[in-house]
């Protein structure tokens, strides 16, 4: 992009002090000022700001797929304008989320302030933090949002068998179309120093209509898809070799799909998807607490990996799943990450 303004630098640390899960978010600097994309939670540069441990800030980044894949350095040229609406899910996303205006919402709202920053996803139903850091690294590219490279805590290592690298497959698409609009307003303007001057307030509230008419509702319309979705071997084999092998065309996907058959794998991971589809529309029907809901899919996960552990030779195993015990347990969702209220998701699931 020719108008690539900022850097973006992702980190993680010890989610709520889980040694087993971790917490992801990106900062943008664009001229000496910082901007914080904290997905889901919060964020930290350093051990102990915010009283965080476990803080890794420049995290390594990688690229997305699992067999092979390269370091791809610590920070992203991008746009902060794609970054912020990325972050915000809109067309005209605000400008105040500088970390000072992030530390100040930490004391007004400390439950709460982090989870405006979530990307189009609906945390533990379509993807957790991991997925939504990693949409936001899209402002580092102006199309092929599949290769972006991703920032890979050790937890990552679980989540991105459950959501992909970006996000379940059924709610990948309204996310690209958001990619693509915003990518074409920053090409469209000269300055982007200028942006929060053009998107007025009476514009951005107009917009932010148009958001709720648009994206918003094509966000539920995926959610509704990725709630009923059956499960499909096939398909599902072809989207577990292609981020394993990291290229749809690869001359090994098709022999990684036919391994996945014979060894039973689809099995237990048909097992699970039924288990957490179950779960995801109690949790957005409002028959389970967020704590249950979190602690159920945790269980599930768990019992997965074990599972996998003996579906897959150790030497694949560990290929596939570096550093992960499921004996020590496996955590992929944060119950203090959860929405307080699934509500408006509520009218589009079908029990």
């Amino acid at each position: 992009m020719a108008n690539f303004d900022c850097t973006l630098t992702p980190g993680y640390f010890n989610a709520f002090g889980s040694a087993v899960g971790h917490h992801t978010y990106v900062l943008v600097n664009r001229d000496g000022t910082d901007y914080v994309m904290p997905c889901f939670g919060m964020y930290a540069t350093y051990e102990g700001e915010h009283q965080q441990t476990g803080v890794v800030y420049p995290a390594e980044l990688w690229t997305p797929y699992i067999i092979g894949s390269k370091s791809a350095g610590r920070s992203l040229q991008g746009n902060l304008f794609v970054a912020l609406g990325m972050a915000q899910f809109s067309t005209a996303p605000a400008f105040n989320w500088t970390k000072s205006d992030w530390d100040k919402s930490y004391i007004e709202y400390p439950n709460t302030a982090g989870l405006v920053s979530h990307s189009g996803i609906v945390y533990g139903v379509t993807g957790v933090c991991h997925q939504a850091c990693n949409r936001v690294l899209w402002a580092s590219r102006t199309e092929r949002w599949d290769e972006t490279p991703v920032n890979w805590p050790p937890s990552f290592t679980a989540s991105y068998w459950v959501y992909g690298f970006y996000g379940s497959s059924a709610t990948v698409s309204a996310a690209m179309h958001l990619a693509s609009s915003l990518v074409a307003t920053a090409q469209s303007i000269s300055d982007m120093s200028n942006i929060p001057v053009l998107i007025s307030a009476a514009n951005r509230e107009v917009a932010i209509n148009q958001d709720i008419k648009s994206y918003r509702e094509e966000n539920i319309r995926t959610v509704q898809e990725s709630v009923a979705q059956t499960y499909d071997s096939n398909q599902r084999a072809h989207e577990i070799a292609t981020f394993m092998e990291g290229q749809v065309g690869s001359s090994n996907v098709e022999s990684v799909k036919s391994q996945l058959h014979e060894n039973a794998v689809l099995e237990v991971d048909k097992d699970f998807n039924d288990t957490k589809s179950q779960l995801d529309k109690e949790l957005l029907t409002g028959s389970i607490s967020n704590e249950q809901y979190a602690q159920n899919v945790n269980e599930a996960a768990q019992q997965l990996f074990v599972e996998l552990q003996n579906r897959f030779t150790p030497e694949d195993y560990s290929k596939l799943f570096p550093n992960l015990n499921p004996e020590q347990g496996v955590q992929i969702i944060t119950p203090e990450h959860m929405h307080e209220s699934y509500e408006e998701f509520q009218k589009a699931i079908v029990v």
